[in-house]
């Protein structure tokens, strides 16, 4: 229980680094952390991605690290030690529910994603061109927003009540910037999600 609490207790960068399996430099971070602070104006959304940044979810290895339950196994798949790599990541249910998207967003897009935590659960996006980044990191907060709510329920997330959440942002944001004046509103990124469902549903 000791080593579980300390382990517990490791700042979240390094963290990242043993689960992705490579350093993550200070600029790297930092870039990271950019990116979470320039995505929305919405907080709501910015504190999602800050809560994935620094894994502050409450997991089952996590409540058993601080006493508070005694199984830390997966209520999907029950795997042992479910920390917080597994829930957003490793688990196999929760993978293909990635998978799926980065399907959908490459038909959206045009990319082809080589998805990886690094880009999904970081959002670093820079090899991507930088008319896309915005569009494609909300979309993967989105993804971040709908696993989370999974979390505890026994259950996945599907990629139409992601494609909804992600129509109601769109629209929610598009009306939050039709009251900012005119000549600091940002660039429509919301075309190839709006072509997408016009064609798909």
């Amino acid at each position: 229980m000791q080593d579980q609490r300390a382990a517990f207790a490791v700042s979240a960068n390094v963290k990242w680094e043993a689960d992705v399996g490579m350093a993550i430099s200070d600029e790297t971070w930092k870039k990271c952390c950019a990116h979470m602070r320039a995505l929305s104006p919405n907080y709501r959304l910015r504190l999602i991605n800050f809560t994935f940044l620094q894994r502050l979810y409450y997991t089952p290895w996590g409540l058993c690290a601080m006493g508070l339950q005694t199984d830390a196994s997966c209520e999907k798949c029950h795997a042992p030690d479910d920390d917080f790599f597994h829930l957003a990541w490793q688990c196999g249910e929760v993978h293909d529910f990635w998978l799926e998207v980065a399907h959908v967003i490459g038909e959206m897009t045009g990319l082809k994603l080589a998805l990886s935590p690094v880009l999904a659960l970081l959002g670093s996006v820079d090899p991507m061109p930088p008319a896309q980044q915005k569009l494609v990191g909300m979309l993967l907060l989105l993804v971040m927003r709908r696993v989370a709510i999974c979390w505890g329920r026994g259950r996945c997330a599907w990629v139409t009540v992601w494609l909804r959440d992600a129509a109601y942002c769109r629209e929610q944001l598009e009306t939050f910037w039709e009251l900012a004046p005119e000549g600091s509103r940002p660039r429509d990124i919301w075309v190839p999600l709006r072509e997408y469902l016009e064609t798909a549903y």
